[in-house]
């Protein structure tokens, strides 16, 4: 949670410019926002149980933190992550104990912020490594909530993975920001 609390922090200080080498006319105050709001919802999805301090070390799935990208791979891989979170709960949240209005709060922000994000898209066939390594990681996530999503420890598990790519996305974005305030 304090994680998040200084992505928040980080991202409120550090203002979005008019990304015009993007292409990101309406990257302002909105994209701030929903940013923002993305992460503070997806807190409420949090599993409530208390679980075993020793589940998390049997369970593994590979990160999809790619630090080395281009900046202009960075609004693709943003809003790849945003496309397959909204896949990966449209197709789990039941299964994952969670309520359909926390679940459709979560995807419409998400689409939003695709939305937002679309306009900075440049050179989609430049990145396709970035973005098959994001899509194998979600096919590995789904495929762990299909088999063992009504577990208390791998519902604790896929939602700390998830909260990792969002902080992960928010970083990225941040530092495109801070690129392009540079040039």
């Amino acid at each position: 949670m304090s994680c998040t609390l200084l992505l928040i922090l980080f991202i409120s200080l550090m203002p979005l410019s008019n990304a015009s080498s993007l292409r990101c006319p309406q990257l302002q105050v909105k994209g701030q926002f929903l940013l923002n709001k993305m992460l503070s919802n997806f807190e409420n999805l949090e599993p409530k149980e208390n679980i075993p301090h020793y589940c998390f070390p049997r369970l593994r799935l590979p990160t999809i933190v790619v630090d080395k990208s281009p900046t202009e791979a960075v609004p693709i891989m943003a809003i790849k992550v945003f496309n397959e979170t909204t896949d990966f709960y449209v197709e789990n949240c039941k299964r994952l104990g969670l309520t359909r209005e926390l679940c459709w709060e979560l995807c419409q922000i998400l689409h939003q912020l695709m939305e937002e994000f679309a306009p900075c898209m440049t050179y989609t066939v430049a990145y396709k490594d970035e973005t098959k390594h994001i899509s194998r990681h979600y096919r590995q996530l789904k495929k762990l909530a299909q088999k063992r999503g009504n577990s208390s420890c791998v519902r604790k598990f896929i939602w700390s993975v998830n909260e990792k790519n969002f902080q992960w996305v928010t970083l990225l974005l941040s530092r495109m920001q801070k690129q392009l305030l540079m040039n």
